[in-house]
């Protein structure tokens, strides 16, 4: 009897020891060389595990027991297994880096288009009446928070300002809105559109803008408000963040890569949604027979008062197109003099 002698390790399927044995193949049976285990079973009774890459195989044999050998085109042959077409496509190597590619291309079509598309359908199903609630509940966890104060604009100032911005904006906006004045060292010169009809007006910005500027900065959180950009970043948000750790998994290096990959994602996100509000600032300025230069000539004002930090933060992680290509976009068109002090 000619015999073909393999290496494995066997497992007789109730305890957890494995021993390692000599196993052959001859005249179409698989059988165990060791006085321990003396046992032998027809090949085509054997339970083959399915080749993947160059992983050991498991020969599961009819009594439960099982021998781990490792992969070999002669184990193929003995097991009497033809190559099959999935085996040819991962032993190409054309055919594997095709493969890579088109993963890549799979995945970056669900990050630019379908999950866009799907958190959006979700979120329009998202009434109004909850976006409010969110936008309140919001509202009252900052003002419980240290990240701003009450502001200390009198109220006949902030009632002026509202009744200003309504007579410049009120004809043109889509919803009514609530603004809200605070005063905050963390967030300096800045407005802010919360979930629903809040825009947080900072008492800083009130200081640096004039009153037509600040109307162009409202015009953009209004976008933000008509676009129903914060819910909409919320439901990517958990998209993106599930998708990740659906294929990455949970735990030590994954979780730097997912975080990082999570971190382009949103800021991507955000800088399109930025985009859209400058757009939509234009439009409604336009719509109130303002010059939508204004908003480029309050985004160089709010670049020149912003402070100097240690170093620029790369363009692929920033919340906010450059302020430059903004203000190119946005009064690349207007006089020079309208968009400088």
């Amino acid at each position: 009897m000619s015999a073909i002698i393999f290496k494995g390790e066997y497992c007789d399927g109730v305890s957890a020891s494995a021993h390692t044995v000599d196993v052959a193949f001859a005249d179409g049976s698989f059988i165990i060389q060791d006085a321990r285990f003396p046992k032998s079973a027809p090949v085509h009774a054997l339970k083959v595990s399915a080749r993947l890459g160059r992983l050991p195989r498991t020969l599961t044999m009819p009594d439960g027991s099982q021998v781990v050998v490792p992969d070999s085109i002669m184990l193929s042959q003995q097991l009497q297994e033809g190559t099959s077409y999935l085996r040819k496509l991962e032993a190409n190597t054309v055919y594997a880096v095709a493969g890579v590619i088109l993963l890549v291309a799979c995945a970056w079509a669900f990050y630019v288009m379908l999950l866009p598309w799907l958190s959006d359908t979700v979120a329009r199903a998202i009434s109004i009446e909850m976006e409010e609630k969110l936008s309140d509940g919001s509202l009252k966890d900052m003002d419980a928070s240290n990240v701003w104060k009450s502001s200390a604009l009198t109220d006949a100032q902030q009632r002026s300002i509202r009744q200003r911005l309504d007579a410049q904006l009120g004809s043109a906006a889509m919803k009514p809105v609530h603004l809200q004045f605070r005063d905050s060292a963390v967030f300096g010169a800045n407005a802010l559109a919360l979930p629903g009809s809040n825009i947080v007006i900072t008492d800083k910005l009130v200081e640096i803008l004039n009153p037509d500027e600040l109307a162009a900065v409202v015009a953009h959180e209004l976008g933000h408000l008509h676009h129903r950009h914060n819910v909409r970043m919320l439901i990517r948000q958990i998209g993106l963040s599930g998708v990740l750790n659906l294929f990455m998994g949970f735990g030590g290096a994954s979780d730097s890569i997912v975080g990082a990959t999570q971190a382009l994602g949103q800021a991507k996100y955000s800088r399109e949604f930025e985009t859209e509000a400058d757009a939509y600032s234009m439009q409604l300025m336009r719509a109130a027979h303002m010059s939508p230069c204004l908003l480029a000539s309050a985004l160089l004002k709010l670049e020149k008062a912003m402070p100097a930090g240690p170093g620029s933060q790369a363009t692929w992680f920033a919340s906010h197109p450059t302020t430059q290509l903004r203000i190119y976009y946005v009064g690349g068109s207007c006089p020079s003099s309208t968009v400088s002090d």
